[in-house]
């Protein structure tokens, strides 16, 4: 293994001996993430470059869907395989069941849910090709072991 040192001189900083090796892994670049939902030109550039899309889907799992299939379609058109694309959605969670809306009824911001609607969201994301989820507590926050067992673990279970 070779290691390389690396000197430098700056107004703020300077390093002597700064070793740099081995390289982070490359394949051939870090996975380019993004969150787009337009279906003319954002997704377009989802299709071209992305090896992440994370949907904006308001939390909709019909709308997700649709998002998708329009990807799929933008893919065939450039010749790229889907498939290489991993689909990701965002959802907020709270610890107990809300019962109305993040934004009092605004149609623009995702819905909070409680714990047994976030968990059939989620598994019918997952049917609909969903494979990075970010779960987002809201306040008052439940804690880790609270989102492994009353979310995470229910839904692995559901879904296999």
């Amino acid at each position: 293994m070779i290691f390389v040192s690396a000197l430098f001189d700056g107004r703020c900083y300077q390093l002597k001996g700064a070793i740099c090796e081995p390289k982070p892994v490359q394949r051939p670049h870090p996975p380019i993430l993004i969150g787009a939902g337009g279906e003319r030109l954002a997704l377009r550039v989802v299709a071209e470059h992305a090896d992440i899309w994370n949907c904006p889907t308001r939390g909709s799992a019909a709308e997700f869907a649709h998002k998708s299939a329009v990807l799929d379609e933008h893919c065939a058109a450039i010749g790229r395989d889907p498939n290489e694309i991993i689909r990701s959605v965002q959802v907020l969670v709270a610890a107990e069941d809300p019962g109305r809306s993040t934004a009092s009824g605004s149609q623009d911001l995702p819905r909070m849910r409680g714990p047994a609607a976030t968990r059939e969201l989620l598994t019918e994301l997952i049917k609909a090709g969903a494979r990075h989820l970010v779960l987002a507590p809201i306040p008052p926050y439940p804690s880790v072991r609270w989102l492994a067992d009353e979310i995470v673990e229910p839904v692995l279970a559901a879904t296999g």
